[in-house]
């Protein structure tokens, strides 16, 4: 099962260099993941029993703070963003949520 999680995990990172690029629109970048790196978790990880939910946001998480990047905060330092924050700007569709309603 562990080589099974860390050869989606490989697959569905690949192309990161898109996510963390400046030139590239968040937009853009929303779509190719609700596109293509969304649904290779969800079909091609099917070892990732739905109780095992924390393997699943913590990806998710991971992508979405590389396509909204850090936080610049008054005093001039940076932050990552805080998982309500990735909440909000995804509008709450994370893909736990996702999974149970398709089903």
């Amino acid at each position: 099962m562990f080589n099974e999680a860390k050869r989606c995990e490989n697959i569905s990172m690949s192309g990161c260099r898109t996510l963390k690029n400046r030139l590239v629109a968040k937009k853009s970048k929303l779509k190719l993941y609700w596109s293509i790196k969304r649904p290779i978790v969800i079909y091609a990880c099917e070892a990732w029993v739905l109780k095992d939910t924390m393997k699943k946001q913590v990806f998710e998480r991971k992508v979405l703070r590389k396509i909204f990047g850090p936080t610049k905060e008054r005093d001039g330092t940076w932050r990552n963003k805080t998982n309500d924050e990735l909440d909000k700007l995804i509008r709450y569709k994370n893909i736990i949520d996702y999974i149970k309603h398709k089903d």
